[in-house]
């Protein structure tokens, strides 16, 4: 049960980014829909199991993009907002939920290694796709990576594969990571999704949150920074 429930949320996701590229009406319907569903399974429990707790996570994605398409503000704003609420929210729920992350200075030898393929990822996707970043945006990048390798790997994935396994929880905190990254366009929000792959499995084998860090940032500072500089 608890494994249909974390591949259908994170499905759900992915769709719902996909309609609110077409209507925003729609989305914000389909996720405020979401949270309801979430809400009924939570409703009554008086102990929160690691089941109810992955969905309490899950919750925090419908929140945050419903308030991010109604604040008006401008996108760097957005963005700032958007992440550093993520951020509180990780945080926030690490300590309320007791997870450990893992320590920071385990397996720091591979630190170089993730950084090397970091950057090939990241340039073999300028070549490809032609990226680039608003120069305000890029200033946003380490909290943008941290706020999302805290909620994605270190809160998210410990909770799906506290719930459902090892297998669920490198894939599906990397299809929803995708998904939220469909407004760059569907090159990149596939390659965001290898990322999440990628981090996930950095993660799994390290237990160093700092490590995937390091392997998103250089991935992100390849994809957004390198082009401005030409």
């Amino acid at each position: 049960m608890e494994k249909i429930v974390a591949l259908v949320f994170g499905l759900f996701i992915l769709l719902n980014e996909i309609v609110l590229h077409l209507s925003v009406d729609v989305g914000t319907f389909m996720y405020v829909a979401l949270m309801s569903v979430a809400l009924i399974i939570l409703s009554g429990r008086e102990v929160l199991s690691d089941f109810d707790r992955m969905v309490v996570v899950f919750l925090a994605i419908p929140l945050v993009r419903i308030a991010g398409l109604f604040v008006d503000l401008s996108y760097i704003w957005k963005v700032f907002l958007g992440h550093g609420v993520l951020l509180f929210l990780g945080i926030y729920y690490l300590y309320k939920f007791d997870i450990d992350i893992g320590k920071v200075g385990k397996h720091l030898w591979l630190m170089p290694v993730v950084i090397f393929f970091g950057a090939v990822i990241g340039a073999l996707a300028n070549v490809l796709f032609a990226s680039g970043g608003n120069l305000v945006f890029i200033m946003l990048l380490p909290l943008v990576v941290f706020s999302e390798e805290i909620f994605f790997r270190g809160l998210m994935q410990n909770l799906i594969e506290r719930s459902c396994g090892v297998c669920y929880s490198v894939i599906i905190p990397a299809v929803i990571y995708g998904a939220l990254s469909l407004h760059l366009g569907i090159w990149l929000a596939v390659l965001f999704f290898l990322v999440g792959i990628f981090s996930a499995l950095v993660y799994l084998s390290t237990r160093n949150i700092f490590v995937s860090i390091a392997f998103n940032l250089t991935v992100s500072i390849f994809v957004f920074i390198i082009p401005n500089l030409n």
